[in-house]
């Protein structure tokens, strides 16, 4: 099993690494350029599965703009943080803990699903549920 990037216990302490930092540093950078002042700053957060992979996205975006700045996060691999975009990382706790980072120091407003959406127009199947 991959180490975790970062030191997240159930009491609240959280320890985040020197690489963790330096890309949040990066990240924060990178995303203010972007939105050129632009405001208010939303962070949608949503993740998705593609074949036997997971995923965490982080799209930072000004409502009725075409600013956008997304980062996907990649689960289950070897920390990489050289792509402020597609960082690498062990799991979802590491991943959520950088998209937290980002969107406190932005002071960006977080929402839940993907913008515009987030719903499936279909339950999922409940076979042999019943």
């Amino acid at each position: 099993m991959t180490a975790p990037l970062c030191e997240l216990s159930p009491d609240g302490y959280h320890e985040s690494s020197e690489l963790a930092l330096n890309w949040r540093d990066r990240t924060v950078l990178a995303v203010r350029d972007v939105m050129n002042g632009a405001s208010p700053l939303m962070a949608g957060i949503w993740p998705y599965r593609l074949g036997h992979h997971s995923y965490l996205v982080c799209d930072f975006y000004v409502e009725h703009t075409n600013r956008l700045f997304a980062i996907t996060f990649c689960l289950g691999e070897e920390p990489n943080l050289t792509h402020l975009d597609e960082p690498t990382v062990p799991d979802f706790a590491d991943a959520l803990h950088l998209a937290t980072m980002v969107i406190n120091e932005l002071g960006a407003t977080a929402r839940l699903g993907m913008r515009g959406t987030g719903q499936s127009p279909l339950p999922l199947s409940t076979a042999g549920t019943e």
